[in-house]
């Protein structure tokens, strides 16, 4: 239908086929050339003219029409004929006009264009792909700063969380933003403590190690801050290595944030497999086909894959067959729709969801008599099924039994209240019945179990799971990290203050319990407290010699202020001990950082019609409030003279 579900039909049928033929197999590796040799069934048996051969006779009588008041009459025709037989919204025929309206454009036939656009909106109003165009066109002819262009790009990309087919594509775009965010908030954080740290981890190397060559001391304290990441060869090691065994020395509001980067970097990662997997199973069979019924999807090339398992004895025949009748019902190919039926009707006679939608089929043939008999058997196999009495209560009206039909009604709002609900806000002037579908649950529940039983494993992050306990292990390095982070907190909370290094607020001076024997200043170093606080008879060499030594780690702790400030507003107020306020700057600085960054692996949208539109807007949007905050919270504290000031830090 288009490239990206094209691809990963392809994608599913290659997985399903191989599954088939080489069930031995550990391990499918997936090419695209192995891809690209793999051809969609097509070839669909016709029996009668179905909604395809309509809408194409349709589109016909469109373009061949003079004036646009008679192509409004021939579009007012097709849209009361898709009413009538429950395609509503149309997304297929909605995105036909769609393509008419970018030929027209093409043309210069902008009168065209925008009236193409119109008729799209009459099938379906909420279509993604449509606002997108319309964005792109008031971009074009408005400019960038329009109140219109805005709205549309928000309203398509709003939208395209709620359509079926796009829902996981934008929720899983959406979660790789976040695991960017959470992993640049977490570097960022790393880092600072790595600046403010490192000095005290390499010193208590250094006390520790029982060796007299001071170099090895010196190379063996780099060796445990640089080497376990060298060795992992990993970006993302780097990062949480250094924010675990930062930790251990970092002052409390500094934990704190720590944490919450490490749980939030865990939460994303979690969400984002579990939205690929999601992504994953809505394009598998016969999860795939099902959501094309809730989706109102009328092409039914890409579903014929479903045949390969209506086989009576295959154990999956009842599902697939249900499915696929429905996609016939769909597509208002009624002889095979009503064929499959009642071959399911042999084997379950009592089946309440096949008599509705059998039912359902004979009031599109205006076979009432039938339809309403249909519905009957329904609702005495479940008594309670409330879309069975909102149908009869349709056959009944044509029958002009207007009594039955509000006894029907009645009784199905006292059952489902919001279904009735839907059915009275309709606006279509001839009602028409509800068929159902399997619970899309169910059905992913299926495509699930199929993938496990054709595919042993797959390489790759796609691999579905059922297990929720599974999906906290699987996102990168999520089991290690939180080993690791285990362990630290566990050192946090049962460590002796005494046995690790601190740094001196006043010098920098990283020292520990061998180096200073009196801790009642703990927060100052031997010399700083003899020369500060108690004043007791230093001398002047060694007073100048601190005092130069103060002098250099107030200038240094300034420039490493004004670097984090001017590459990440908050990081400057972070250093400086305004933790709170400074990690909220940072987190909006990051949000809209994130949002270039996981652009670049955003999976694409099935309509990729005008994939820039909505990033114009982002970007204008992303980059002036960037540029706010670099001004306000950036600029400014790197060019404020004040001396960073950390006795904020408290341990």
């Amino acid at each position: 239908m288009r490239k990206f579900l094209v691809f990963i039909f392809l994608f599913c049928l290659s997985l399903s086929l191989k599954g088939q033929e080489e069930t031995g197999s550990d391990v499918i590796t997936l090419t695209p050339n192995e891809i690209s040799k793999i051809k969609p069934i097509t070839n669909v048996e016709m029996s009668g003219e179905n909604v395809e051969a309509i809408i194409r006779g349709f589109i016909l009588k469109i373009q061949e029409a003079k004036d646009a008041s008679e192509q409004r009459s021939v579009v007012q025709d097709l849209y009361d004929d898709c009413l009538s037989f429950g395609l509503n919204p149309s997304p297929d025929i909605a995105e036909i006009f769609l393509a008419m309206a970018m030929q027209a454009k093409q043309k210069g036939d902008f009168d065209g264009f925008s009236r193409y656009l119109d008729f799209g909106l009459m099938f379906d109003d909420k279509n993604p792909a449509i606002h997108k165009v319309m964005a792109e066109a008031t971009l074009e002819n408005k400019g960038l700063l329009h109140y219109e262009y805005f709205f549309q790009s928000i309203a398509g990309w709003l939208y395209s969380f709620r359509n079926f087919e796009s829902r996981y594509v934008a929720l899983a775009n959406l979660a790789l933003w976040v695991r960017t965010l959470s992993f640049f908030l977490l570097a960022v954080i790393s880092i600072i403590l790595f600046i403010r740290y490192n000095g005290l981890v390499r010193h208590d190397v250094e006390e520790r190690l029982q060796i007299d060559d001071e170099k090895l001391k010196i190379t063996a304290g780099y060796l445990l801050l640089f080497l376990p990441s060298l060795f992992l060869l990993s970006g993302y090691w780097l990062v949480v290595y250094w924010a675990a065994i930062f930790l251990i020395y970092a002052r409390w509001q500094e934990k704190i944030v720590t944490i919450f980067s490490v749980l939030l970097l865990l939460a994303s990662g979690v969400l984002s497999l579990n939205l690929q997997h999601e992504l994953f199973l809505s394009m598998y069979p016969p999860h795939f086909s099902n959501v094309r019924c809730y989706s109102n999807r009328i092409a039914i090339g890409p579903d014929m894959i479903l045949t390969s398992h209506t086989d009576p004895s295959d154990p999956l025949s009842d599902t697939y067959t249900f499915v696929l009748a429905n996609r016939y019902l769909l597509h208002r190919s009624y002889v095979q729709a009503e064929k499959l039926y009642e071959g399911l009707l042999k084997r379950k006679p009592d089946d309440p969801y096949i008599l509705n939608n059998l039912g359902c089929l004979y009031f599109y043939q205006q076979r009432i008599a039938e339809a309403i008999s249909a519905w009957s058997k329904a609702m005495e196999a479940k008594p309670d099924l409330a879309v069975a009495y909102l149908n009869r209560s349709l056959g009944k009206n044509k029958q002009f039994d207007f009594e039955g039909a509000k006894e029907d009604q009645d009784r199905c709002r006292s059952l489902n209240p919001v279904l009735y609900q839907q059915f009275t806000e309709t606006n279509a002037d001839e009602l028409i019945p509800f068929p159902y579908y399997p619970s899309l649950e169910s059905t992913k529940t299926m495509a699930v179990e199929q993938f496990k039983h054709f595919n042993k494993s797959l390489q790759g992050p796609l691999k579905p799971s059922q297990s929720k306990i599974a999906l906290l292990f699987r996102p990168a390095f999520s089991l290690g990290t939180i080993l690791l982070f285990g362990v630290a907190l566990f050192v946090v909370i049962t460590k002796k203050r005494e046995k690790f290094a601190r740094a001196c607020y006043k010098c920098g001076r990283a020292y520990c319990s061998s180096c200073k024997t009196s801790l009642e200043f703990e927060s100052f170093c031997g010399q700083c407290v003899h020369l500060y606080i108690k004043q007791d008879g230093v001398s002047p060499q060694a007073r100048m010699q601190k005092n130069y030594e103060v002098e250099v780690f107030n200038k240094k702790g300034k420039i490493i202020r004004a670097v984090l400030a001017l590459f990440t507003p908050g990081a400057g107020h972070i250093w400086e001990g305004h933790i709170y306020s400074g990690f909220v700057i940072l987190i909006l600085w990051l949000v809209f950082l994130s949002g270039f960054v996981s652009r670049i692996f955003a999976y694409p949208m099935p309509y990729a019609v005008v994939g820039v539109t909505s990033q114009s807007a982002y970007n204008f949007i992303a980059i002036f409030f960037m540029i706010l905050l670099w001004l306000f919270f950036g600029l400014s504290k790197a060019l404020s003279r004040q001396t960073a000031n950390i006795s904020l830090l408290r341990r």
